[in-house]
């Protein structure tokens, strides 16, 4: 009976102990994966602002009344605000003690690499060429999709004035 006590309160002490190790793992896991996504964030922030098109298509609503500007300035503006990114980035990785962290920074710093060489080959080698009416159609067609709460289909008559040119982005607002 006594040896039976002592199983029991040894198997109850190592199951907590396993269940107090399991959440404290939990706890930073979770720490871990809040750094990440706030280093990704700060990649998608550049992203969303060059092409809210693609932002809205995610389903971030705020961005459903903007449009990118489709010129090599802004193109090139988006590159310089990438590359201090990704400096930051750098930075923050010679310094991060985790594992995980060090490894989803390490994937998104070639990911950015991988872009840019695309970007300089594009620049380099490809006639510039912007299919307007495909980008208009589908920052239209985003919005007016089933799928989208009808909230924000009033965006796409001011995305539309806005590629017409009749509007300017900051005199526009949904008058519905």
């Amino acid at each position: 009976m006594r040896n039976g006590i002592a199983r029991f309160c040894l198997s109850a002490a190592l199951l907590a102990a396993t269940c107090l190790s399991t959440t404290v793992q939990a706890a930073a896991n979770d720490r871990s994966i809040a750094r990440s996504n706030a280093y990704t964030q700060r990649v998608l922030d550049v992203v969303f602002k060059h092409a809210p098109e693609w932002a809205s298509e995610q389903g971030l609503s705020q961005f459903d009344p903007l449009i990118a500007n489709p010129t090599l300035a802004e193109q090139l503006t988006q590159r310089r605000e990438l590359e201090a990114v990704v400096a930051d980035l750098k930075a923050a990785q010679s310094k991060e003690t985790d594992d995980s962290v060090q490894q989803d920074l390490d994937i998104l710093l070639k990911s950015l690499d991988r872009g840019f060489r695309r970007e300089d080959f594009w620049l380099r080698r490809k006639v510039p060429f912007f299919n307007a009416s495909n980008a208009i159609f589908n920052g239209i067609r985003e919005l007016l999709d089933d799928q989208v709460a009808p909230g924000r289909r009033a965006n796409a008559v001011v995305r539309l004035r806005k590629y017409a040119g009749t509007k300017t982005a900051s005199s526009l607002t949904p008058s519905f």
